[in-house]
């Protein structure tokens, strides 16, 4: 497995496409509760701020059926998942949580995702907002 701090499509399509039983996980590597302990290292640790943000810039990306946790930390994308310029992806069924800042951050006024069956949890700044 390759960690990453950011990961984004800007051209091309972003498919996170899980099921309502085996959904899709973005979180910290120190997150144990997905595959249990494989750092070794004792209790889980996830934090917020592990990783930055999913950025989403182009059209027809989709998150269905996922859990993403603990991101959120650049300052300037604002969100775990950001949408960048006047992208319009499709997010799904989806628990966005423990983000340091938005769960989906939105890049100025043309960025128009639709958002439908979400859970928002414990994130630090709105569900979606602005940078």
């Amino acid at each position: 497995m390759r960690v990453a701090t950011f990961f984004g499509v800007n051209k091309g399509v972003l498919e996170l496409d899980g099921t309502a039983s085996q959904p899709v996980t973005v979180t910290a590597l120190e997150d144990d509760s997905v595959l249990g302990d494989t750092q070794k290292n004792g209790p889980p640790a996830g934090t917020p701020r592990r990783f930055n943000t999913i950025e989403i810039g182009s059209n027809n990306s989709r998150i269905r059926h996922a859990v993403i946790r603990y991101g959120g930390n650049a300052v300037a994308r604002a969100g775990a998942v950001y949408i960048a310029g006047a992208a319009t992806p499709s997010i799904e069924d989806t628990v966005i949580e423990l983000s340091r800042l938005h769960g989906i951050a939105l890049n100025g006024q043309f960025s128009s995702p639709s958002v439908a069956r979400c859970v928002f949890r414990n994130n630090g700044l709105r569900a979606i907002g602005g940078p």
